[in-house]
């Protein structure tokens, strides 16, 4: 299959609300928050049925302005007061999804840092069972690493795109006033489930503010 054409580098200065159908799982992110992560039955049944000789392979894109906490731009932006609890905010989200994905079947997880300079995640934090690929610049930006091997795939800390009213709503760049895909308005959900898809890779989970697509 063909490369599709690099995605620019994703460069950006959260909300704490989960919205999806399926199985609520909570896991405890600090002492005082919870995070609902849902995930869709039928796509983690389907996980243990698609491995190829016992392998499950999960693809899980992280971003920061919709984790949980995340309210300011101040808080995603390295050298402000807030970012290193940002970036402990973005690692536990991270984690459970990891546990997620492997509470539902996956042998094999790959995280990629999808925000800004892409080394916000805390790589000694994380859970030692997933891959992680940090740093740019990245050809694929937010989706490195996708490709035909993958059974699923999560996008967890989105947001709503320009123009829209969410928490930090943004795509890409600040200075991106609207994107449309097939004369249809599209925001960074939309565009990096397009690229997933172009591998033939389901997104079987989205977590972000209530306006995230």
């Amino acid at each position: 299959m063909t490369e599709p054409p690099p995605i620019h580098h994703h460069y950006s200065p959260g909300n704490h609300k989960r919205e999806a159908h399926g199985i609520q799982r909570n896991r405890r992110m600090t002492e005082s928050q919870n995070i609902n992560y849902a995930l869709n039955d039928s796509a983690l049944d389907d996980l243990g049925k698609s491995g190829y000789n016992g392998i499950v392979n999960v693809y899980i894109s992280v971003d920061m302005e919709g984790i949980g906490g995340i309210v300011h731009w101040e808080q995603c932006s390295q050298g402000t007061k807030e970012y290193d609890d940002a970036r402990a905010l973005m690692t536990a989200e991270a984690n459970a999804a990891i546990q997620g994905a492997f509470d539902g079947g996956a042998t094999e997880v790959l995280v990629n840092d999808a925000h800004a300079s892409m080394r916000n995640i805390q790589p000694l934090e994380l859970d030692p069972r997933a891959r992680l690929l940090r740093g740019s610049i990245k050809p694929q930006s937010m989706m490195q690493g996708v490709n035909e091997s993958f059974d699923a795939a999560f996008l967890i800390g989105c947001h709503a795109g320009a123009g829209c009213n969410g928490v930090l709503s943004h795509t890409y760049g600040g200075m991106v006033a609207s994107v449309r895909l097939n004369s249809l308005s599209a925001g960074e959900v939309t565009i990096n489930s397009a690229l997933a898809g172009y591998y033939g890779v389901p997104v079987a989970l989205v977590t972000g503010d209530s306006a995230t697509p």
